[in-house]
């Protein structure tokens, strides 16, 4: 069960008036650590000295849009805190493209209640963190399985137990084992053309 009171949220949105409101009603739903700005700049010096949780950010803030910001984070971080959108636009194309872009939540400003924006913000920071969890678990398992990533195909450390192994057979044995290495020229332009599809073959 997540604890508002160490949760850290930044609130980006160019209206002081709204940002009072917003403080106000998260004050009434837990003691979070809430860290304010005006657009992307601040939120970037945010990013850069504090760890946060959540970003609760506005869709218009007049020069800037809150996907195009969302973009900027992505791009400058390895892994970005989860968004809840804040908007007054509450038109069904930009929820649809909020979620498609993979905002966690959108909250429109109308009306809105503190229940509401805790639901959201707790609900985003969970779906961040499994997910987190689950990418941490699936790079586990794949190395602990030794294969490359973008091949499928025996990391080096694998391989080479494989040719130790080989190598303390007896004579007899090895007559049964093949190595086939290949350099393809023009691998790179060849992958991005068409992809990898690769696997090991072991015969017996």
């Amino acid at each position: 069960m997540l604890d508002a009171e160490h949760l850290a949220l930044a609130l980006v949105d160019d209206d002081p008036l709204f940002r009072e409101i917003a403080r106000g009603l998260l004050g009434s739903v837990g003691p979070y650590r809430l860290f304010e700005s005006a657009d992307s700049a601040g939120l970037r010096d945010i990013l850069s000295s504090q760890n946060i949780d959540c970003i609760l950010l506005d869709y218009d803030l007049g020069s800037e849009t809150g996907f195009s910001i969302k973009q900027q984070i992505e791009n400058e971080l390895r892994s970005p805190p989860p968004i809840v959108m804040l908007t007054g636009d509450g038109r069904e194309s930009t929820v649809i493209k909020a979620l498609r872009m993979g905002i966690q939540d959108y909250v429109p400003k109308k009306n809105l209640r503190a229940s509401d924006l805790k639901t959201a913000i707790m609900r985003a920071v969970e779906a961040h963190r499994a997910e987190a969890r689950a990418t941490a678990e699936l790079e586990k398992l794949r190395s602990l399985s030794g294969t490359d990533a973008a091949t499928g195909l025996l990391g080096r450390a694998r391989l080479d137990e494989h040719l130790a192994q080989w190598a303390a057979l007896p004579p007899k044995l090895k007559s049964s084992y093949g190595f086939i290495f290949a350099d393809l020229l023009g691998f790179n332009s060849v992958s991005e053309q068409l992809g990898i599809k690769a696997g090991n073959t072991d015969w017996r």
